[in-house]
Order: structure tokens, then sequence, then C-alpha cells
């Protein structure tokens, strides 16, 4: 059996680091994803490593933290001797073994990789529940909505990847305060139909708040071109590396909207308070099939204050029953202007994420959405353990203050 597993390395010495680095650089088919210098930045860390290599002297901290619980990746402990102390914290965690540094470094290769040819056996884990963000009507604010629910479920201790699948546009770019990358979700649907571990993880960004972030190409003309079984074998293959995909639709109906939105567990309908936008969201939802019945639907009032349409109206007229109302805070938004996620905005959507999180994803059939697209091909039980964030969102105020 070929195992190529990817490594994340969480090291507080600086010379042991260099040297496991230089280690693994001889092993070529091994794919470092990350070096970290304390254990809570290897938590932090928005993918899934196969091997989490932990020094002695980071272990203990690693298991004291209340989020090793999460851990899926294979543990392996090294240092340059073995303490009691290291050698309990390692136990705690589950740790495959330790390694004795450098003496015992060449077992370090079979160790991980033995673990791995374990982990790759069909037993599979189910697939993450997906949530749509949608607008009927642009101008609403669901991108700015769809981040900050993406912050707001990973504040709850929750794997969450946030996928900007409005083609056109790739305003989470802007956002996110991301640099301008190469691969984004568009180099995923041209190859839909042959997704492997390696295409999955080299287009999953990690975001400084913790969750992992699929970006857009941004060409115009793009959601009207879309094709919508490689839409639906896409969201498919990304539910698979997250708890959560929260995935930000284009306003309106398109191909994108029209394959996405059966797919998703829940919807979450933005809306600015007002009339017209009310309107908009009962004819698409009536065009599109999208019953406002049961918990699957939500409507989020955005920028929601003073005399405008309540939420008894909402629940009327669209015949939902949850309603969030986010009151307008120009904090939220002089944030979104320097590419950042305000704290504000993540708290005010923490009820809805907390709702989320505890619902059970319903059967689409019932609603009278067509059905989910089957597994697809290339994908199997090894990508939820294997995908990895190889790249970093980050800040243009962090890239503009060097310059």
């Amino acid at each position: 059996m070929s195992v190529s597993p990817t490594v994340l390395v969480a090291c507080d010495d600086l010379i042991l680091l260099d040297e496991v680095i230089r280690h693994l650089d001889q092993i070529p088919s091994w794919r470092l994803v990350m070096s970290a210098r304390t254990a809570g930045e290897a938590l932090n860390h928005a993918g899934r490593p196969d091997c989490l290599l932990v020094s002695d002297g980071l272990i203990g901290s690693l298991a004291a933290d209340p989020r090793s619980d999460r851990l899926t990746a294979g543990i392996v402990v090294f240092g340059r001797q073995e303490s009691a102390p290291a050698l309990r914290a390692a136990l705690d965690v589950g740790a495959r073994g330790f390694v004795h540094w450098p003496e015992g470094r060449e077992q370090l290769k079979s160790l991980v990789e033995r673990g791995l040819e374990v982990a790759q056996t069909p037993a599979q884990q189910p697939a993450g529940c997906m949530h749509a963000v949608w607008a009927p009507k642009g101008g609403a604010g669901a991108t700015v909505v769809a981040a900050h629910l993406a912050g707001a479920i990973t504040n709850a201790s929750k794997v969450a990847v946030l996928v900007d699948l409005d083609l056109d546009h790739a305003d989470q770019t802007c956002v996110l305060g991301a640099e301008a990358d190469s691969k984004t979700v568009g180099d995923l649907l041209r190859v839909s139909d042959e997704l492997s571990m390696q295409t999955i993880s080299s287009v999953v960004s990690s975001h400084p708040l913790g969750f992992g972030a699929v970006l857009s190409p941004g060409r115009p003309g793009s959601n009207a071109s879309a094709d919508r079984q490689a839409v639906r074998t896409v969201l498919s293959a990304l539910a698979q590396i997250a708890e959560h995909l929260v995935v930000d639709l284009p306003s309106g109906s398109n191909p994108v909207v029209r394959a996405a939105l059966p797919e998703a567990a829940s919807i979450q309908v933005v809306l600015t308070p007002d009339l017209l936008a009310l309107r908009r969201a009962r004819d698409l939802m009536e065009e599109l099939g999208v019953s406002g019945s049961g918990s699957r639907v939500n409507v989020v009032l955005n920028q929601a204050g003073g005399p405008d349409i309540t939420a008894k109206e909402v629940q009327a007229v669209l015949g939902v029953s949850s309603v969030t109302r986010m009151r307008a805070d120009l904090r939220i938004y002089r944030a979104a202007n320097r590419g950042e996620l305000s704290p504000v905005g993540c708290k005010l959507l923490a009820p809805l994420a907390r709702r989320l999180i505890s619902q059970a994803a319903p059967d689409p059939q019932a609603e009278g959405l067509e059905p989910p697209a089957s597994q697809p091909p290339g994908i199997n039980g090894g990508l939820v353990e294997a995908v990895a964030a190889g790249r970093s969102v980050r800040s243009r105020r962090r890239t503009t203050a060097g310059r």
C-alpha cells in the first residue's frame, strides 16, 4: 500500500525543529503542511493532517488543552530524552509512540505510515453538515454573514470550512483579507470527476480564527455557466473535511444556487428588513422549491433595527419558524473593509451557530427538493482524516504594514 501522509510538526526548540524538518525533507512521499512553535498554533490549524509530530516540550500543554479531544491526526512525540511527564502526556492524548531524537528517528517513518494504513481502512466517517448562506436579492450582506458564521461555529469548538461559491465575484477574498491565490474552488470544479486528497488540500487556506477557507476564482459569467453536477460533487467532497461546511452562495437564482441548495442541511436566507427583499425571497423560494417549514430554513435579518420588517411578518410571509436579527453595527463593516472579521459579528451569530450545530440534518426529499448527489468518484475514507490546509489567509493590513 502506498502511503503519502501530510504532517504537522509542533516544537518549541528551534534547533530541534530544524533537525526534524531536515529529516522530513529526506522522505519525498511526505508533505509538511505546517510547523508550529506552540500547542495552540497546532490546534488552530484548520486542516486535518495525517500525523502530528509533537516535541516533548509541548506535549504537556497539548494534552492540557481542551481542544485536544478534537484531534483526529495520529500523534507521535519526539524528544532528546524520555521524561516521565512527557510520556504520561503522550498516553493522555493517545500518541502512537515516543521517538528518541536523533537515535530513534529511523523508526519515525514506519511508526507514522503503519498508523496511517490502519486509518485508511474502509471504515468511513460521516460527512459534515453543509450550511448554505444565500441572499435572494443582492446587497443583503450574505458574504459578511457567511464569514462570521464560520467564525462563530469555530468559536463553538467545531471544525468549519468556509467556501466562496460565488464564482463571479470572489467577495470573500476581500472580506477575509486574503491575497490573490492561484488555487480556488474553480480548480476543483474543473477536475470534479477525479478529485484526490492532494487536489482538495491544495485549495484550503487556514484563517487566523481557526476555520478553513476555499476562495472563489472571481470570473464574471462563471455562475451562469457552472456545471450543476460538478458543483454537487465538489461540495460533497469538501463536506468530508469538516464538521460544518459554510457555503457562501451567489444571490438570486442561477445554476450554482440550484445545484447547492438541495445539498444543504440548512439554508440561511439573508435579507435586509424591507418589503422588496421579502417579496423577492418569497418568489424565489417558491421557484426553487425551498420550503420554509421545519428547521432547515433560517432567515437572517441583516442590519435589522428601527421601524422595519418584523420577525413575525417574515415568519408569516415565508412560513419559516426561525428568524435571527443581526443588528446594524458599523464595527462589523469597518472590520470587513480592512479585510478582517469582527468579534461583534461572530458574537451576534453565536446563537445561530449553536442552533445549527445542535440540529440534525433533515432529509431534503422531505421538502420536495432534489436528492443529494452520490459520493463523488475518487473520494474515500482516507480523505476524511488526510486533508490538510497548506496555506494561510494573510490580511492585507499585515501585508501593507511591511511596505
